[in-house]
């Protein structure tokens, strides 16, 4: 009991109509505490003590005997002490109350220490956490006379659970009763009988309607999120050095008032486990996940089940029973306050860039939020950042051109090898919460919902990459790309981080981790992104080289903009020229780096990067013209800036002089053009996998559609739009000459195999006839 004398309650909730029964005279109070350790004791003991209430330890004496005043749910005492009571409510005129309590320490669950092994260890974080305590007290229960043993216990252990729930969310119905909820449904009945001809028909559908059910509904239960907890807290611990959270205070606005979605980046497996468990920790209810059916694995997926996984399907298209029976399930979580997570972004993205929001699960919610008008429904975007990422050599493999494997029990040992090595730190960034209902068309229907989903999912992003975090990494690779063999030496790093450093301070107001570039220097060498050689350089080892790109695409929303300008300007430039070719590069820059402004305040973004570049020495402005501000040191601090918005650029440059040379309808002309880059990422250098992902092309393809750069003729095939020509005159001009020799080149010696092989054809068809 020495403790109570070196710990500190930071938080008390529900404390007020305790101390108001205990200061009557009339009325005797009892606490009723959720676990039986010595430490919670301890904290309630001091509580007491501070808040003039009755000690747990005082007895509760009445006519013919006493009673304890402690019940400690789990002792073997608890049944004891609840009979003693209720013989004391027989024997006493006072009033009884029992006061249910739960005591938090630091960033444990409310069963205590229950993952943490060790005498010591639990001694460790009881210590650790002594000025961290917070303790809960839910509605209390007044003793009944005449009410026997069962009864009393029963609604104790319903306050009990209820403050439990507070933390880590209600239970829902058990999986069968959701299954029998959903297939009674109207919107469910009323598939089956539509599609349903026959009986035969209607009673393959149910059982088709059941076996979707049961194969999405999740089996949530508090004993695996403690479990799960736990264990992943462990894990996280092994692997990276930190885990820190921004902004979790935020949520106190929302939750409880309003129906919650969490909506992350996409960046990694961990992503499920990092949220949750931060979520848990900073005492949030733990939020049922919308996950791949690939993750229901065999014992596996029966564990995240438990943890709250929804399974799904990757695609619903032309299943509108399964769409239905989703639907209708998201729907009964959100009317009973079950909070929700999915990824906006569908899969994981492989580039480090955000990825463009699949609308799907956005509909949905727009259609639960639209036919439930009277229920708030707010989703909460979460930046997740790491240090090194835990798939780096899957990513890497998958960047190169191998295929995505299906997720295996073999895959997740294979990566528990991972455990050994140093990840660095990892960040969970709460970001500024969206309410649905400002999303809701006036008019509802299949356009206008497609139209408000993209609208949220682009502001979701947006909130997103608004609370991006640089992290050592981060910087280290975005100096380190522009190195032709990704080796730099300690001086020439130092003065280019703090360059980018100001730059990023300057320009926006994201967390930054580290500010002291020997700091930096010294977490990339501890999780083994960099390496230092014997004379002292800054280098890469092999098998972190094609990740650099990624790393580097974290920050590259914050310095896309400036970079373009400063490849615009190249020795000099008018203003008027600057500003006409960021009109043309604006929207491709904003598209792929999803920049927190608005497409339409392109202008304003551009005038006001010129003026900060201008204000940090990077350019002379004289007039109407402006040009780089002289020295070695300066040019080699905009060339660091170029090397966001160069990849986005040369790839749009690849596009439009394939399309001006030999028009192709828009899927080969992504594969085209990935196939080009990916020549000229290995004949010069570009050091990035990434930069030739077919992908990418294709969402670039489909802005140059919508911009104008590129146009349908007849059904399939595209050719240069209105703004082709002109787009590419400036990229010819600003691009590196060595970069569009071999564009020119290699589309060339494409055209010249293309006709000699319709000219072989051609002979052999003749030859044939």
């Amino acid at each position: 009991m020495l403790l109570r004398y070196v710990l500190s309650i930071s938080q008390t909730q529900n404390l007020d109509p305790i101390a108001e029964a205990a200061a009557d005279p009339n009325t005797e109070v009892v606490y009723a505490l959720s676990d039986a350790r010595q430490r919670s004791i301890a904290a309630l003991d001091q509580l007491a003590r501070d808040k003039d209430l009755p000690l747990p330890y005082s007895p509760l004496k009445y006519e013919g005997g006493q009673a304890e005043r402690l019940l400690r749910w789990g002792d073997a005492s608890w049944s004891e002490c609840i009979a003693q009571l209720t013989q004391a409510a027989e024997n006493n005129e006072k009033r009884l109350l029992i006061a249910p309590v739960q005591v938090l320490w630091g960033d444990l669950l409310p069963q205590g220490a229950a993952g943490v092994r060790s005498f010591w260890s639990r001694l460790q974080h009881t210590l650790g956490s002594r000025s961290n305590v917070q303790i809960e007290i839910s509605e209390a229960v007044e003793v009944r006379p005449g009410e026997n043993t069962l009864s009393l216990a029963s609604r104790i252990e319903e306050q009990i659970r209820t403050l439990e729930e507070g933390r880590l969310g209600p239970l829902p119905p058990a999986p069968g009763q959701m299954v029998t909820e959903l297939l009674e449904s109207p919107a469910v009945s009323a598939i089956i009988n539509a599609e349903g001809k026959g009986e035969k028909t209607l009673k393959r559908l149910r059982t088709q309607a059941q076996r979707y059910a049961k194969g999405m509904v999740a089996d949530m239960r508090h004993s695996t999120l403690h479990l799960i907890s736990n264990i992943v807290g462990r894990f996280m611990h092994r692997i990276y050095e930190s885990m820190e959270g921004f902004n979790f205070d935020s949520l106190k606005q929302i939750s409880g008032r309003s129906r919650v979605i969490y909506a992350p980046s996409h960046r990694s497996h961990m992503d499920y486990l990092l949220l949750g468990y931060n979520l848990i920790q900073n005492h949030y209810p733990s939020p049922h996940i919308m996950a791949g059916d690939n993750l229901n694995m065999p014992i596996v997926g029966g564990i995240l089940r438990r943890g709250g996984a929804v399974f799904m399907r990757r695609s619903f298209a032309g299943n509108r029973l399964y769409l239905t029976i989703f639907e209708t399930y998201i729907s009964r979580l959100l009317r009973g306050g079950f909070p929700l997570e999915y990824f906006v972004e569908g899969g994981r993205s492989r580039t480090g860039r955000l990825l463009r929001p699949k609308l799907g699960l956005l509909r949905s919610t727009l259609d639960f939020s639209h036919t439930n008008p009277d229920e708030e429904v707010t989703i909460v975007p979460v930046n997740i950042v790491y240090d090194r990422l835990f798939e780096l050599s899957s990513y890497q493999q998958e960047l190169t051109g191998l295929r995505k494997r299906q997720e295996s029990i073999a895959d997740v040992i294979r990566t528990l090898r991972n455990i050994r090595q140093n990840h660095g730190r990892a960040y969970v960034i709460i970001g500024d919460a969206i309410p649905v209902r400002d999303y809701l068309p006036k008019e509802w229907d299949h356009h206008t919902s497609k139209a408000a989903a993209q609208s949220l999912g682009s502001q979701i992003m947006k909130n997103i990459n608004a609370v991006a975090v640089a992290t050592p990494v981060a910087l280290l690779a975005s100096v380190l790309l522009g190195s032709p063999r990704l080796i730099v030496d300690p001086e020439t790093m130092h003065e280019q981080l703090e360059f980018l450093l100001a730059y990023i301070t300057e320009s926006s107001d994201i967390h930054v981790v580290e500010k002291d570039p020997e700091r930096i220097v010294e977490c990339g060498v501890s999780c083994g992104i960099i390496e230092l050689t014997q004379e002292g350089y800054i280098t890469v080892p092999p098998a972190q080289a094609p990740m650099l790109a990624y790393y580097r695409n974290n920050l590259g929303h914050l310095c896309a903009v400036a970079g373009a300008i400063a490849m615009v300007v190249g020795q000099s430039a008018k203003r008027s020229q600057v500003t006409s070719a960021l009109k043309l590069f604006y929207p491709y820059l904003h598209a792929e780096y999803t920049m927190t402004s608005e497409l339409k305040d392109g202008a304003k973004i551009v005038k006001e990067q010129i003026e900060l570049m201008q204000r940090i020495g990077l350019l002379n402005i004289n007039g109407d013209v402006i040009e780089h501000a002289p020295g070695a040191t300066l040019l080699s601090r905009a060339d660091l800036l170029t090397r966001s918005a160069s990849p986005v650029l040369e790839r749009l440059y690849i596009l439009t002089a394939v399309l001006m040379q030999d028009p192709q309808p828009a899927r080969r002309l992504a594969k085209t053009a990935g196939n080009i880059a990916q020549r000229v990422n290995r004949l010069i250098n570009v050091h990035s996998p990434e930069y030739y992902e077919t992908s990418v092309f294709h969402g670039m393809i489909q802005d140059g559609i919508h911009h104008g750069a590129f146009r349908h003729e007849g059904e399939l095939e595209l050719r240069p739009g209105e703004h082709s020509k002109k787009l590419f005159k400036i990229l010819h001009e600003m691009l590196p000459i060595e970069f569009t020799r071999c564009v020119s080149r290699l589309i060339t010696r494409d055209l010249e195999a293309k006709a000699e092989e319709e000219k072989t054809q051609k002979q052999e068809e003749e030859k044939a006839s």
